[in-house]
């Protein structure tokens, strides 16, 4: 793990999964709509063609230090970083170059604004997902401030090229966190991990998408990332996902 000074190494303990496909995000214990303390952005990609945009919001009108690890999909290695926002500020990076701190930036420049830090770049070649939580001197706090979107652009410039975006999965703090290292996804400490995931989507379109009209088609991607996270010994656990359909 590539640590930066002062960033401790956090657990989420969760038994079931986070969920993204496409922008829709839909449960009862988790929030694609409301801000929380913690951040999961279950699908992260970097490749010669396609790129991830990040997106965090400090909703309040306090200080709000976040504290990030992006998770490698395959090998599980970490890489973690942090954030300082002020009240009500948003930041935004291209996760294959990150954002460097450079309070020269030129007004109307992509790195424009008040840096909140250092975030490292991954270049091309990364899938995984990106966890950001609330902290105060390193340790978690209960703010329920954060907001995200991600955003996953097609850099191919071929004709059927396709952008998608998500709205990050928020945990909500229900109470003062333990200073320790475990973040409890159980109810008590932080809102449970989802136990089911609805998803409506188009298996079968004779006409085309109705919006694109014909020869256009519909695909679904979905991609699941495992609540229970250590970030200090990089293991993720198995899941097993059982799949139900309904024809309507």
């Amino acid at each position: 793990m590539r640590a930066m000074h002062g960033v401790r190494a956090f657990r989420l303990l969760g038994v079931f999964a986070a969920f993204a496909a496409l922008a829709s995000v839909a449960n009862a214990d988790t929030s694609s709509e409301r801000p929380g303390s913690i951040l999961i952005f279950p699908k992260v990609v970097t490749t010669g063609t396609r790129d991830t945009v990040i997106q965090i919001t400090n909703t309040g009108n306090m200080v709000n230090e976040v504290t990030c690890f992006y998770v490698d999909g395959e090998s599980c290695v970490i890489t973690d970083f942090f954030l300082t926002l002020t009240r009500q500020q948003p930041i935004h990076w291209r996760v294959s170059t990150g954002r460097p701190v450079n309070p020269l930036d030129g007004f109307g420049t992509d790195g424009a604004g008040l840096d909140p830090g250092l975030i490292p770049g991954l270049g091309a070649g990364f899938a995984g997902g990106l966890v950001c939580l609330e902290t105060d001197d390193g340790a978690p706090v209960a703010q329920n401030k954060l907001k995200g979107e991600a955003g996953l652009q097609d850099l191919s410039a071929s004709p059927t090229a396709n952008d998608s975006k998500y709205n990050a999965i928020a945990l909500s703090a229900n109470a003062a966190p333990d200073d320790d290292d475990n973040l409890e996804l159980d109810d008590a400490e932080y809102s449970r991990c989802a136990t089911t995931h609805r998803l409506d989507v188009m298996t079968e379109v004779a006409d085309g998408d109705p919006i694109l009209g014909e020869d256009s088609t519909v695909t679904t991607n979905v991609t699941v990332l495992p609540c229970d996270l250590d970030f200090r010994r990089a293991n993720t656990p198995e899941v097993t996902i059982s799949q139900f359909a309904w024809n309507e």
